[in-house]
């Protein structure tokens, strides 16, 4: 719990495991504390508050959070006309606004939800699934769903080794219930999006090598 804008950017900066914040509105600025070191890095970062409106305060302080942790989930509870804060264009980086006097439960179920999609694994999900469905495949042999491994009377020991759902997962087609990293237009694209939003970029890119299975990121503002 912190009482003031500047407390609250430090917090977040010197506490990278916060995976949300909520705003409560009706806070200073200045924190209580004689931080002189911390101003000198909020103003170098460009916050100033000569430019911030008290009425302005819960927005603008949702703003910086947002650029400087664009991973965070950010909650805003306000008394005011929550109609015209969530109509306005720096609320994009506010996940939801509720009315102060809502009970907690609602805040609760919002930062559930909001913590549950944040594990979410679009690709891989898909992945479990697609190497559980009843198919049989006409591919080569290496790759074909471990069979030739399996049933090998040489290297049945390195199916043993590696289990039988790596080899379910194997697959050299990225489209018919995959998607594909060329045209992504299911799982993969959401889990690119995803992952902009992690790193506050407005598109990544998932590129795979070849042959070495490696997956590169690229991140581009």
């Amino acid at each position: 719990m912190v009482s003031s804008f500047e407390d609250a950017i430090c917090a977040i900066l010197l506490n990278p495991v916060i995976a949300c914040v909520t705003i409560y509105e009706g806070f200073a600025y200045p924190s209580r504390h004689d931080a002189p070191a911390l101003r000198n890095v909020l103003a170098a970062a460009g916050f100033d508050a000569a430019h911030v409106d008290d009425d302005d305060m819960a927005l603008a302080l949702a703003s910086g959070l947002k650029r400087l942790r664009p991973d965070l989930d950010i909650y805003l509870l306000s008394d005011r006309r929550v109609e015209r804060i969530a109509g306005d264009p720096r609320a994009a980086d506010i996940r939801r606004v509720l009315y102060s006097v809502e009970e907690l439960l609602e805040l609760h179920l919002s930062v559930l939800e909001g913590v549950a999609d944040r594990f979410r694994t679009p690709f891989f999900d898909n992945l479990k699934k697609y190497a559980m469905r009843p198919i049989s495949t006409f591919h080569a042999l290496p790759i074909a769903r471990g069979k030739s491994v399996f049933k090998s009377d040489w290297i049945r020991d390195m199916g043993e080794f590696y289990g039988l759902n790596i080899f379910l997962a194997e697959s050299s087609a990225t489209t018919g219930g995959l998607d594909s990293l060329l045209e992504p237009t299911g799982t993969i694209k959401e889990a690119q999006a995803m992952a902009a939003r992690a790193f506050g970029a407005d598109h990544v890119f998932f590129v795979t090598n070849v042959p070495a299975p490696r997956t590169r990121w690229c991140t581009r503002r």
